[in-house]
Protein backbone atom coordinates (compact mmCIF):
# COMPACT_ATOMS: atom_id res chain seq x y z
CA UNK A 1 0.00 0.00 0.00
CA UNK A 2 1.39 3.70 -0.54
CA UNK A 3 2.14 5.26 2.57
CA UNK A 4 0.84 9.02 3.11
CA UNK A 5 -2.75 8.50 1.07
CA UNK A 6 -5.66 10.69 1.62
CA UNK A 7 -6.71 10.01 5.67
CA UNK A 8 -9.80 10.64 7.46
CA UNK A 9 -8.92 13.21 9.91
CA UNK A 10 -9.43 11.83 13.67
CA UNK A 11 -11.19 14.53 16.64
CA UNK A 12 -9.75 16.49 18.49
CA UNK A 13 -7.12 18.37 16.28
CA UNK A 14 -5.70 21.55 16.49
CA UNK A 15 -4.16 23.65 13.89
CA UNK A 16 -1.03 24.95 14.14
CA UNK A 17 -0.29 28.97 12.46
CA UNK A 18 2.56 29.65 10.14
CA UNK A 19 4.42 32.61 10.47
CA UNK A 20 4.00 33.53 6.81
CA UNK A 21 7.19 35.71 6.51
CA UNK A 22 8.75 32.77 6.46
CA UNK A 23 7.75 31.47 3.61
CA UNK A 24 9.71 30.69 0.94
CA UNK A 25 10.50 28.26 -2.16
CA UNK A 26 13.40 27.62 -4.40
CA UNK A 27 13.71 26.37 -7.81
CA UNK A 28 10.18 27.38 -9.09
CA UNK A 29 9.24 30.81 -10.86
CA UNK A 30 5.85 31.88 -9.66
CA UNK A 31 3.08 32.79 -12.22
CA UNK A 32 0.27 35.44 -11.67
CA UNK A 33 -1.32 35.27 -8.07
CA UNK A 34 0.98 32.01 -6.87
CA UNK A 35 2.79 34.23 -3.99
CA UNK A 36 3.95 31.06 -1.69
CA UNK A 37 2.31 32.72 1.59
CA UNK A 38 -1.06 32.33 0.42
CA UNK A 39 -0.68 28.18 0.82
CA UNK A 40 -0.85 29.26 4.80
CA UNK A 41 -3.89 32.39 4.38
CA UNK A 42 -6.54 30.47 5.05
CA UNK A 43 -8.73 31.03 1.83
CA UNK A 44 -9.41 26.90 0.26
CA UNK A 45 -11.03 28.46 -2.55
CA UNK A 46 -9.29 31.37 -4.20
CA UNK A 47 -5.71 31.63 -3.11
CA UNK A 48 -3.09 29.32 -4.45
CA UNK A 49 0.40 28.74 -5.06
CA UNK A 50 1.87 28.25 -8.31
CA UNK A 51 4.45 27.87 -11.01
CA UNK A 52 6.98 26.65 -12.96
CA UNK A 53 9.54 24.08 -11.93
CA UNK A 54 13.48 24.12 -12.65
CA UNK A 55 14.22 20.69 -12.54
CA UNK A 56 11.67 18.13 -11.38
CA UNK A 57 11.24 19.21 -7.65
CA UNK A 58 11.35 22.46 -5.24
CA UNK A 59 11.22 22.80 -2.21
CA UNK A 60 9.01 25.44 0.13
CA UNK A 61 10.18 26.23 3.98
CA UNK A 62 8.16 27.41 6.42
CA UNK A 63 8.35 28.77 10.30
CA UNK A 64 5.54 28.05 12.69
CA UNK A 65 4.92 30.63 14.98
CA UNK A 66 6.45 28.55 17.91
CA UNK A 67 7.29 24.74 18.31
CA UNK A 68 4.85 22.20 17.71
CA UNK A 69 4.94 18.55 16.98
CA UNK A 70 2.24 18.40 13.80
CA UNK A 71 0.67 15.11 13.76
CA UNK A 72 -1.21 15.71 10.07
CA UNK A 73 -1.76 18.14 7.45
CA UNK A 74 -4.00 18.98 4.54
CA UNK A 75 -3.38 20.18 1.21
CA UNK A 76 -6.36 21.30 -1.16
CA UNK A 77 -6.15 20.91 -4.43
CA UNK A 78 -5.70 24.24 -7.32
CA UNK A 79 -8.49 26.21 -7.85
CA UNK A 80 -8.25 24.80 -11.92
CA UNK A 81 -7.06 21.42 -11.35
CA UNK A 82 -10.80 19.91 -13.03
CA UNK A 83 -8.90 21.40 -16.07
CA UNK A 84 -5.54 20.91 -15.11
CA UNK A 85 -4.88 18.18 -12.89
CA UNK A 86 -1.00 17.51 -14.39
CA UNK A 87 -0.13 20.78 -12.11
CA UNK A 88 -0.61 18.21 -8.70
CA UNK A 89 2.41 16.96 -6.96
CA UNK A 90 2.77 13.88 -7.13
CA UNK A 91 5.23 13.04 -4.27
CA UNK A 92 6.89 14.44 -1.84
CA UNK A 93 9.18 14.58 1.74
CA UNK A 94 8.06 16.37 5.01
CA UNK A 95 11.23 17.41 6.90
CA UNK A 96 11.78 18.92 10.12
CA UNK A 97 14.57 20.63 11.40
CA UNK A 98 16.05 19.62 14.44
CA UNK A 99 18.93 21.41 16.05
CA UNK A 100 20.91 22.48 13.00
CA UNK A 101 19.62 19.48 10.28
CA UNK A 102 16.45 18.64 8.89
CA UNK A 103 14.86 15.07 9.61
CA UNK A 104 12.52 13.23 7.58
CA UNK A 105 9.08 12.86 9.36
CA UNK A 106 7.19 11.45 5.96
CA UNK A 107 7.87 10.37 2.70
CA UNK A 108 4.28 10.56 0.69
CA UNK A 109 5.71 8.32 -2.48
CA UNK A 110 5.79 5.27 -3.51
CA UNK A 111 8.82 2.71 -3.19
CA UNK A 112 10.62 6.30 -3.49
CA UNK A 113 8.90 6.73 -6.77
CA UNK A 114 6.78 9.72 -7.17
CA UNK A 115 3.04 8.85 -7.56
CA UNK A 116 0.57 11.05 -8.51
CA UNK A 117 -1.81 10.60 -5.32
CA UNK A 118 -4.72 13.57 -5.82
CA UNK A 119 -7.37 13.64 -8.02
CA UNK A 120 -8.00 16.14 -10.84
CA UNK A 121 -11.19 18.10 -8.76
CA UNK A 122 -10.99 21.91 -8.08
CA UNK A 123 -10.11 22.64 -4.27
CA UNK A 124 -10.50 19.45 -3.18
CA UNK A 125 -8.68 18.42 0.72
CA UNK A 126 -6.34 15.50 0.91
CA UNK A 127 -5.00 14.84 4.68
CA UNK A 128 -1.95 13.23 5.66
CA UNK A 129 -0.31 11.64 9.36
CA UNK A 130 2.91 12.15 9.41
CA UNK A 131 4.76 8.81 9.85
CA UNK A 132 7.58 10.21 12.47
CA UNK A 133 5.97 13.76 14.48
CA UNK A 134 8.74 15.33 15.99
CA UNK A 135 8.69 18.92 17.81
CA UNK A 136 10.06 21.20 15.57
CA UNK A 137 9.58 25.39 14.20
CA UNK A 138 11.09 24.78 11.37
CA UNK A 139 9.94 22.59 8.14
CA UNK A 140 10.58 22.19 4.71
CA UNK A 141 8.81 20.09 2.31
CA UNK A 142 10.70 18.89 -1.28
CA UNK A 143 7.70 18.63 -3.71
CA UNK A 144 8.46 16.38 -6.90
CA UNK A 145 5.94 17.60 -9.38
CA UNK A 146 6.07 18.37 -13.18
CA UNK A 147 7.37 21.41 -14.90
CA UNK A 148 3.83 23.19 -13.29
CA UNK A 149 2.63 23.10 -9.81
CA UNK A 150 0.07 24.80 -8.39
CA UNK A 151 -1.77 23.70 -4.77
CA UNK A 152 -4.86 25.83 -2.98
CA UNK A 153 -3.62 25.74 0.68
CA UNK A 154 -1.92 23.79 3.34
CA UNK A 155 -3.58 23.27 6.95
CA UNK A 156 -1.07 21.88 9.74
CA UNK A 157 -2.18 20.00 12.68
CA UNK A 158 -1.14 18.88 15.98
Amino acid sequence: PRTGMNVTLPGGLTEVSVNTNSVKTENIEHFGDGDPKQLFDGDTQHAKIGGTVVDGSFTLTFSLRSSATLTYYTFYTGNDTGSHPERNPIGWQLFGKVGEEYVLLSDVRENAVAYHGMEGVNATPYSYKIDHPTACKDYMIVFDTNQMFQLNEMVLYK
